[in-house]
């Protein structure tokens, strides 16, 4: 969600070139390891769920990207299941006095488009002295999914490559510039395609912009971070309501009422 591509980007050029650029970024250990492993991991389990879905519906997709997330090595230990409005009123926030205090809290992905609605940043790793910070996104009590198979296929995708976003702030911590990984420590160059930003808005929100390479700023696509959950764990009921609202309305908001979320509690 936080590297969504939610619009189509410019023209890049020829194929060739990008394939080119692409495969330099991702250096000799990207190419030779991490990408096929991916590939194996993904490509399969993605054939085969959309198959599933075609004939036998949602239901039987959902369910076979739940029983690969499970037996998963290295997934989470549990996935847990709730809605929009329980997750308001029953997470519990880890631990995140590690972090700033504007980073602290659960947050709604208002109008982002793909299938999470919620995250917390507690659980990633923090460099004060390079402004860095790691996200797991399918850690403990991270990330929420909707309980459906384009949810349970995000999940099992992001946990199977383990992936990881890197925000790098800015002295301020008002700006962060975000960078994938996955398997291998291997970075993704998807800022060939586009940069992924985050702008602090101040009062607990934050902008999460993708820019494309080749356009204006103005053709920019944008979701934001409203904190639903305060360092102190009370709850923000204006955005509650907000959430409520868009969840019930799931056709124009893309928000859906069930979530699932990795645990090991």
């Amino acid at each position: 969600a936080f590297i969504t591509i939610a619009h189509q980007p410019p023209e890049m050029g020829s194929t060739l070139s990008f394939t080119m650029a692409f495969a330099k970024g991702l250096g000799l250990k990207g190419c030779l390891l991490t990408l096929p492993v991916c590939t194996v991991l993904l490509l399969p389990p993605l054939l085969i769920g959309k198959i599933l879905q075609a004939v036998l519906g949602d239901n039987a997709a959902a369910g076979f990207y739940k029983i690969l997330l499970k037996i998963l090595p290295w997934g989470p230990r549990k996935m847990k299941s709730t809605s929009v409005v329980k997750f308001a009123e029953e997470f519990k926030l880890p631990d995140g006095r590690h972090l700033p205090e504007k980073f602290r809290g659960a947050y709604w992905m208002k109008g982002n488009p793909q299938p999470d609605d919620l995250v917390c940043l507690h659980t990633g790793a923090w460099n004060a002295r390079t402004r860095h910070l790691k996200l797991y996104i399918t850690g403990s009590d991270c990330w929420t999914w909707h309980d459906n198979a384009a949810g349970w296929l995000k999940a099992y995708m992001t946990a199977a490559i383990c992936m990881n976003y890197n925000f790098y702030f800015d002295e301020k911590l008002e700006h962060a510039s975000i960078y994938p990984s996955v398997l291998f420590n291997t970075r993704l160059p998807l800022n060939l395609i586009a940069d992924f930003n985050m702008h602090y808005m101040g009062e607990g929100q934050w902008d999460r912009e993708t820019v494309y390479k080749g356009s204006s700023p103005g053709d920019a696509g944008h979701y934001y971070l409203r904190r639903l959950i305060d360092p102190n764990g009370s709850v923000n009921e204006d955005v509650k309501k907000e959430l409520i609202l868009a969840a019930a309305d799931e056709k124009e908001s893309g928000c859906f009422t069930d979530q699932i979320y990795g645990s090991n509690s």
